[in-house]
């Protein structure tokens, strides 16, 4: 079962064939990246790179420049509005590739709308100075997330990038999906290390298992974290387990909106055959039925993480930029480490003095209440 619903069209072969070649293209661009440490927006670039820069591509695919990469070329166009009779006129539609660099929901609409319906879209706006932490304005976070054709994505890493953009070519141009993929991207690439590959290559899932917990712990929880967001979330596991006892699984979850769709649309399929075999979400997959406490993180608005909140057995708690009482800062580790001890204390796992003897240790940490960029 697909994890969000959109329409299906059936792929004409050529297209099919330039997806394939992409993809050969593209791992290769992974292999030649892994001996460096980069970040999302760099991975990306060197993609599109690739792709507008090899001949035997260059017919295959369209890349679009509207970041302001001056580096791309004459190869790479600055508009997607061609591709409405170029595609129309050969009849074979090319995957597109469309670097721009918008921080609003009009201007993201407007792109998309210069489409045949589909394509992959990779934005810079985190890299460019803001007011806002994700370099964008809060209601777009809040549009993707209720816009169903579009599946938005926040990866943490360059492999998280191109594990999604692979997949979403696949998707999109050899399945046939008709559907927006749309990649938030940054420039920090001193996340966390590379991870396994048979990890990130779920990336694309919505999210996927970094790190398990050491199994003798006072407690337990289990942490999830989305772009920037997880290297926060990778340091308030070391202090838990440090400073508390508590043992850490942690997730990495570049898609919340992709995993709450995926957990509304099981829901609803169960509920209306109520005799077949029951659908497991990709939720309940990865995390089961234990009451292990889960913390989500995002550095957008609190609701793109609780949006999975509905769809989770355990208690659950979620926090963003807003959570605080502003849009211009990051939750830091501190906070994730105390809303992990209050949950744990509410749950009976640890005593309420431990949450108290915490505030008073990170109290002078926490008096500006967020970590500023």
């Amino acid at each position: 079962m697909s994890a969000h619903s959109v329409p299906m069209t059936q792929v004409a072969s050529p297209t099919s064939l330039a997806a394939l070649a992409c993809q050969g293209r593209i791992a290769e661009v992974d292999l030649a990246m892994q001996a460096e440490r980069t970040s999302p927006l760099r991975m990306a670039r060197a993609i599109a790179h690739t792709l507008a820069a090899s001949s035997a591509v260059d017919r295959l695919a369209w890349v679009v420049r509207a970041d302001g990469d001056e580096a791309l070329g004459e190869k790479a166009l600055t508009s997607a509005w061609p591709l409405r009779f170029f595609g129309s006129s050969a009849h074979v539609e090319k995957p597109l590739i469309y670097l721009l660099r918008t921080d609003s929901m009009a201007g993201l609409r407007v792109a998309f709308q210069e489409t045949n319906g589909r394509g992959i879209f990779l934005n810079t706006a985190e890299t460019a100075p803001s007011r806002w932490l994700k370099g964008v304005k809060p209601e777009l976070a809040l549009w993707l997330a209720d816009y169903p054709p579009c599946i938005p994505y926040d990866p943490a890493t360059a492999e998280e990038a191109r594990a999604i953009v692979q997949a979403s070519l696949q998707a999109l141009y050899v399945e046939g999906e008709e559907a927006y993929y749309y990649l938030n991207l940054h420039d920090d690439g001193s996340g966390p290390e590379r991870a396994e590959p048979a990890g990130v290559e779920e990336a694309y899932t919505g999210m996927y298992l970094v790190r398990t917990a050491p199994a003798e712990a006072s407690g337990r929880v289990r942490l999830c974290g989305a772009g920037k967001a997880l290297e926060r979330v990778i340091r308030a596991a070391d202090m838990l387990l440090e400073d508390w006892g508590v043992a850490s699984d942690i997730w990495s979850c570049p898609s919340y909106t992709r995993l709450a769709r995926d957990g509304q649309l099981t829901e609803q399929w169960n509920t209306v055959h109520p005799l077949a075999a029951r659908r497991t979400s990709r939720l309940a997959a990865c995390l089961g039925e234990a009451h292990t406490p889960i913390i989500a993180v995002t550095d957008y608005e609190q609701h793109v993480a609780a949006q999975i909140g509905a769809y989770v057995a355990a208690p659950f708690s979620a926090i963003g930029a807003d959570s605080l009482g502003t849009a211009a800062g990051r939750p830091g580790a501190e906070w994730i480490v105390m809303l992990a001890l209050k949950a744990l204390a509410a749950d009976g796992r640890v005593s309420a003095g431990r949450v108290g003897e915490a505030l008073r240790r990170y109290g002078h940490r926490l008096h500006g209440r967020l970590e500023w960029e």
